[in-house]
């Protein structure tokens, strides 16, 4: 959602844009389309401890590295993401970006 909303704060979507990809979204996932992975204290912990050991040139948003961590968690070796810091972040923490 966060997403849908920068899209509508920055101007690349009107309101109809953003109110349809919230419906489509809600849509998706009372159909079964999205495969949710648990955050459990594991992944919160493994967050922060990413944050202790990420070199100071990365830039990491907090729900960006429980994303990147979870993915680790769950054995992935790549990653979709369409944000450049994700896409740097998710490299340095050694998964593959990919981005479309």
């Amino acid at each position: 959602m966060a997403v849908f909303h920068r899209r509508l704060r920055e101007g690349t979507w009107s309101r109809q844009d953003f109110l349809a990809a919230v419906r489509q979204f809600q849509h998706d996932d009372l159909t079964g389309f999205w495969t949710w992975l648990p955050v459990d204290g594991f992944i919160m912990r493994a967050a922060a401890e990413t944050f202790a050991t990420l070199p100071p040139t990365v830039f990491l948003r907090s729900s960006d590295c429980i994303h990147l961590v979870t993915a680790l968690k769950h054995d992935f070796t790549e990653f979709l993401t369409f944000d450049a810091h994700q896409t740097l972040a998710a490299t340095a923490l050694g998964l593959t970006p990919v981005t479309g």
